[in-house]
């Protein structure tokens, strides 16, 4: 992980440049306790991987595990966060991270390692609980894999690296305060790591997409 960590504190540099870092955890020490966690099954969870300075998170097979955390409030910024896929319960699994100002107002990201099974996959926004504009990915994850999920996110478009591809959205101007994250993980076991919430006065400036981690 001594590379990952390399990677993040130069994000964290270069998006200083551009950006006010507002919250960040690259789990250097053991924050665990500072996430609210949930489980469908009554079982499962997230631990501190102490070598490795990072989160697992435990799901197993027909179970979900939500991890979340409040942020400072954002109507537009960035927010990136690793994701590394390692097993799934029994042949399939899915993700959704959702940056939220309430249950009926988010972004939400979703993939899968089984898109047949579980598409359709992308990035869409919800307002007053519509879905009024979204994007739709060619292709899901894969398990043993590495990932760093960014949205970059305002009223009027928002754009998502992830998973090797680049998806817009910019058909509405609705704005969303985002005041939080949720990441469900469902039948997947994985790891999470070096999570940056920064605002931006830009956020959808045409740059180079995050590579994937790994």
């Amino acid at each position: 992980m001594r590379l990952i960590h390399i990677l993040f504190i130069l994000i964290i540099s270069f998006s200083s440049l551009v950006a006010d870092i507002l919250y960040s955890d690259d789990f250097s020490t053991d924050t665990t306790s500072e996430y609210n966690i949930s489980t469908y099954a009554g079982f499962g969870g997230i631990t501190y991987d102490n070598n490795n300075s990072q989160v697992y998170v435990d799901v197993g097979d027909n179970n979900y595990v939500v991890v979340s955390h409040s942020l400072p409030l954002l109507n537009e910024g960035i927010f990136t966060i690793y994701f590394y896929a390692i097993t799934n319960y029994p042949n399939s699994a899915d993700m959704t991270l959702r940056l939220e100002q309430d249950a009926q107002n988010y972004y939400e990201l979703y993939s899968t390692d089984r898109p047949d099974l579980h598409g359709p996959i992308g990035i869409k926004k919800v307002v007053n609980g519509i879905e009024v504009e979204r994007n739709d990915f060619q292709n899901g994850y894969t398990q043993d894999n590495n990932y760093t999920l960014n949205i970059k996110f305002s009223p009027t478009q928002t754009l998502v690296n992830a998973f090797s591809e680049s998806l817009l959205i910019n058909s509405t101007t609705t704005s969303i305060t985002v005041n939080s994250f949720s990441l469900t993980l469902a039948q997947q076991d994985g790891y999470l790591d070096n999570i940056i919430w920064s605002s931006s006065s830009n956020p959808t400036t045409n740059t180079a997409p995050l590579a994937d981690a790994g």
